[in-house]
């Protein structure tokens, strides 16, 4: 009786020596997939951070600063970027009066006295126009450069592709006022001047 005793207490410390055997074999796996599946959430976090920085910077390569070296017209300029390119730019959503029509050499004038030997942030929008790469200029105070030549009755808004609510209602203001182009009831579009003289 004794040495059946001494055998089954044996056999249960045996059984409860496997149990935690087995607990602990079960810990340590799960302490490891649980080390492998932070070490691959954490891989990846870099990776999606490292793209999201990679778009962040996309964005920020969109704008950059030039410096103005010459105004064409009241809605053309030149001007010279940090790594020493000279491009022609051409304000997005306006259209200045033609330098030999009426208005068009005020709005030029008016142009030059903002920007020129200025720094203006440039953000191309919608591919080029014949007069040169077409972009939203914005002034070093923050200035939308087409809204202050539409607000001053030098420009007119043109929709090439969605409203801009802010353009229309800084010409709206302009013609309320009645200065600049709409100083003159015979005002006339610079597009429909360029088809006119066109004939000539």
């Amino acid at each position: 009786m004794a040495e059946q005793s001494n055998s089954s207490k044996s056999s249960c410390r045996h059984h409860r020596r496997h149990r935690k055997s087995s607990r602990k074999r079960k810990l340590r796996n799960g302490v490891l997939i649980a080390t492998i599946a932070v070490g691959i959430l954490t891989v990846l976090g870099l990776k999606l951070i490292g793209r999201g920085k990679a778009h962040q910077a996309e964005i920020v390569q969109r704008s950059y600063p030039v410096r103005v070296i010459s105004v064409t017209d009241g809605d053309t300029f030149v001007g010279l970027s940090d790594g020493g390119d000279t491009l022609t730019y051409t304000v997005y959503g306006i259209e200045a009066p033609e330098i030999d029509q009426p208005q068009g050499y005020e709005a030029r004038k008016y142009l030059y006295n903002m920007i020129l030997q200025r720094r203006v942030e440039v953000t191309p929008k919608g591919g080029t126009a014949p007069e040169g790469l077409r972009v939203i200029a914005t002034t070093r105070d923050n200035d939308d450069v087409a809204d202050l030549m539409l607000r001053s009755g030098y420009a007119w808004y043109r929709n090439d592709s969605l409203s801009e609510l802010r353009y229309i209602r800084a010409q709206r203001f302009a013609q309320e006022e009645g200065i600049g182009i709409w100083s003159s009831p015979d005002h006339i579009a610079p597009w429909e001047w360029r088809k006119r003289h066109a004939k000539e």
